[in-house]
This record gives structure tokens, sequence and C-alpha cells, in this order.
């Protein structure tokens, strides 16, 4: 699933349409009783998997192959947790154990056992039906066609763990997308308390140029940032809650958020 954020113009024909689903579809997923009852700013879950543009998504995310690393692989591995066919670890790097969880996967699904997440991966990974439990990501899908995901490398901390936290931006969509920005700033990572209190922010001791600029996303490109966090041994152990935001004009309002547990 994705999150979208209703847009003003927006009804709920449209969105299902730019979506490959159907208006009652989207209103049973999300509890809607009245059609006719969104409103700007109001945030939809929506079926990825069922998108019209789901090829096109497929197809731009990369070849996943052994020794690959980075935020992707840990946004693949993420959708296979707690799963039946073989131990998931939430590293970075797509290792041989990994691999042959994904082969007993494809065998299961009847695709090419590679152990690779290609295309055909992706496209089930992308399918719900596949969870088992909620992974450590956040994802919001804005109209343009720019996917937003906020993903951890695990679900459970440890005092003196660090919390390992990537944004990833994609731009789905089939045209160059840009976004513009009041700073030098371009992302910030909070982990806060659930009353709000907050633990850390990565901006507070950065200072950034106070110029505006744009970002030119070409179709299909995709850019991550990653920061860390060290969970010191006197940090109360209670469970903590991860945020994201990409910092344009057009997403700042936008919060991308991951609850996890700290113990010891």
């Amino acid at each position: 699933m994705v999150r979208y954020i209703v847009q003003l113009g927006d009804t709920l024909h449209f969105i299902a349409l730019k979506f490959g689903t159907s208006p009652s579809y989207i209103m049973e997923l999300n509890g809607l009783v009245d059609p006719n009852s969104i409103y700007p700013g109001q945030v939809l879950k929506l079926p990825l998997h069922n998108s019209h543009t789901d090829k096109d998504i497929a197809s731009r995310l990369p070849l996943l192959r052994k020794g690959s690393q980075g935020p992707l692989v840990i946004l693949a591995k993420t959708m296979l947790l707690n799963n039946p066919f073989g131990p998931i670890d939430l590293t970075s790097v797509l290792d041989t154990t990994s691999m042959e969880t994904i082969r007993r996967l494809q065998d299961h699904l009847g695709i090419q056992q590679s152990g690779c997440v290609d295309e055909a991966s992706w496209r089930a990974l992308l399918n719900d039906t596949i969870n088992y439990q909620t992974p450590p990501y956040d994802s919001i899908m804005v109209r343009s066609g720019i996917l937003l995901v906020l993903s951890l490398d695990k679900s459970i901390y440890r005092q003196g763990d660090t919390i390992n936290m990537t944004l990833v931006k994609m731009n789905l969509s089939g045209k160059i997308q840009r976004l513009y920005y009041n700073s030098g700033q371009r992302y910030d990572f909070c982990i806060a308390y659930p009353n709000g209190h907050i633990l850390w922010r990565w901006s507070d001791d950065k200072a950034f140029t106070q110029a505006t600029a744009e970002l030119v996303l070409l179709p299909g490109q995709v850019l991550s940032y990653t920061e860390s966090f060290h969970l010191a041994m006197e940090i109360p152990l209670r469970q903590l809650r991860v945020i994201g935001r990409n910092c344009s004009k057009q997403t700042r309002h936008l919060r991308l958020e991951v609850k996890v547990k700290a113990t010891s």
C-alpha cells in the first residue's frame, strides 16, 4: 500500500482511474461511506500493486543481485519480514541467505528462481498479499508521480544500537519532475517519543544556505538520503517514532513515520 494525499479538485473516480482500481475498493479500503466525502489534505490508502503504472514502477526499479547494496535492498527485504520462505536479515546488502529466501518465494509464485530481485519479483513484492506483518517503512505517493519512502534497518532496537534511516524519493512518472526548495536543506530526520517529545533531530546542529534552489528528477530517477542515530545507554527504553521529511515546497507538509521498539 501507499498513502495518497487528496488534492484540490480530486474526485474518488479520478483517483481510482489514476491508480487503476475502483472507487468502491478505495471506499472499502479506507472505511468510507460516501464517495463525495473526500477532501483536500485527506490521506487515503491505495493499492500500489493494482495501479495501471505498476509495470512502469516494476520496470524502473533496479535489478538487485548478490552483493547489491542500498536502501532499495532494505525496502525489498522489509516486504518479506516474518515470511514462511526463510530468514531475512534487515541489512542493506543482498546476501546468499536472503537470495535463497527470495528463490523460495519465486518458486512459490511460479516465476524464475534466480534469487535476484528482478522485474517480476518487484511486482510480486509490491503486491501486499504476500506481506505478513507491518514492515519498518512508510511510503507516500504524491499526485505528480513521486514516491517517497522512509525505511529503517530494523524494527526493534536495543540500547547501544544505531538506528540507520533512509529517505528515498523516486520519480515514477514518465516525465521530468522539478522540486523547489527555500534553502539548501533537502531532507530531515527526527526521532520522537509517543508523547511528541523530540529525542533527536538531524537538522538541529546543521547550517543551510538560505537560497532558493531547483532539483530536477528525471523519469525513473531515484535519490536517497541516509543518516544514523546512536541509542546511548542512558536513553529510556520505550516505543520511538522515526520521522522523515523531504523539504521541497511541494512535499514539506508531508511526514513519513515508522514506529519502532527500543528494548534491553
